[in-house]
């Protein structure tokens, strides 16, 4: 799914949306990444954006917005709820959240331990002495400061403590 895949009305809204939803990113940027800009509005969007998204974009675009998804993307009533919206499945048939896993890491050789693993919670620890991750979804309280790209822009950090 590429932005020329999408009609100028939905163009339109996006660069609207996009700063509202992908709020660490210029909005052209956002449009470069559909799939991630559905998904932020799928998940977080009010159900008057949502309305508009349905409106405007394809049912098979957010579909693959769902097909693609990431870890943590969806909220778990998100997840449900367009699943049910674009697929008609309910809570029996509805596929599992993706989940994050860090199995690339034994990969290259890096050794790693899950020290908690929960639907909204990963914490990891790699090789004593050097690095721990955590990732946290399902929050509710809004974000605490803007958001640091980390010195090598390979990520974006909701705030630093």
């Amino acid at each position: 799914m590429r932005q020329s895949d999408f009609s100028v009305a939905a163009i339109e809204l996006l660069t609207e949306l996009a700063p509202k939803y992908v709020w660490w990113k210029p909005p052209q940027e956002s449009l470069d990444y559909p799939q991630q800009l559905l998904a932020s509005v799928m998940d977080l969007g009010s159900f008057e954006d949502a309305a508009l998204l349905r409106n405007l974009v394809p049912d098979e675009f957010l579909r693959v917005a769902l097909q693609q998804a990431e870890p943590g993307q969806f909220r778990p009533r998100s997840w449900t709820y367009w699943h049910l919206m674009l697929n008609g499945l309910v809570d029996a048939q509805v596929p599992a959240e993706p989940v994050r896993t860090f199995r690339h890491l034994a990969s290259e050789g890096i050794g790693y331990g899950v020290i908690q693993q929960e639907p909204s919670a990963l914490t990891v620890v790699t090789q004593p002495g050097r690095v721990l991750l955590s990732f946290f979804g399902d929050i509710h309280f809004g974000s605490i400061l803007d958001p640091v790209l980390s010195d090598d822009e390979l990520l974006v950090a909701a705030s630093l403590l």
